[in-house]
């Protein structure tokens, strides 16, 4: 009875084994998925799963202008197969020349088996979009403020507000060093560090400086 349970199991794995084969496919990457104008992005695709393909890359030719390629052809189109391996994974060079969003696809796209009949696969498409540099520093966040501040162990006077830009407080004569803990409103914005601050006797004036994305500041 066990060796025809083994013997049961072996062919299960048999005919499983048998039904696995490699889907064919065109499949698309971008280098960066924004860009601004004037300048190049790369797109990779790579044929697998076929001993054939071939395919034209497909782009808005009033945002994209295709530079160069690695292509069999030079351009932007490629007939390639088992025996031009190295066009398995081809990149384009694309400029960005306007504002706006464009999808990259493949038109014109078939694979092959090795009888050289038409198999079905997957094509890929990426998009991007292109702006230009003043569009982007248009989008800066000029969020300058502070979210909190805090003198651990010690009340600030006043109570902490965005708007107001000077707090004061007295520690004894004694203390040496305070820690202050300051937090930005905008993730986008820097701020100065200024953690563990060491104390003299006297007046003791410290300034935290929080930069906008922007480029504008706010001490």
């Amino acid at each position: 009875m066990k060796k025809i349970k083994y013997f049961v199991y072996f062919i299960i794995l048999f005919i499983i084994g048998m039904g696995v084969s490699n889907a064919a496919s065109l499949s698309m990457s971008v280098n960066k998925k924004s860009v601004i104008v004037g300048s190049t992005i790369s797109v990779t695709v790579n044929a697998s799963g076929a001993a054939g393909w071939e395919y034209c890359l497909n782009y808005d030719s009033s945002i994209l202008s295709l530079t160069s390629s690695n292509s069999d052809t030079g351009g932007a189109c490629v007939r390639a197969g088992s025996t031009l391996t190295g066009y398995a994974k081809v990149t384009f060079n694309l400029k960005a020349i306007k504002s706006g969003t464009a999808t990259i696809s493949l038109r014109d796209a078939l694979m092959y088996g090795d009888d050289g009949n038409s198999i079905p696969s997957t094509k890929g498409s990426v998009s991007i979009t292109a702006r230009t540099q003043a569009e982007i520093e248009a989008s800066y966040s000029t969020n300058a403020d502070l979210k909190s501040i805090e003198v651990v162990g010690y009340q600030l006077n006043p109570v902490f507000d965005k708007n107001t830009l000077e707090y004061n407080l007295e520690v004894e004569n004694e203390i040496e060093s305070v820690k202050i803990n300051a937090f930005k409103a905008d993730y986008r914005a820097s701020i100065t560090d200024i953690d563990e601050v060491k104390l003299s006797e006297g007046l003791n004036k410290f300034e935290i400086t929080v930069t906008a994305e922007k480029g504008n500041k706010k001490v």
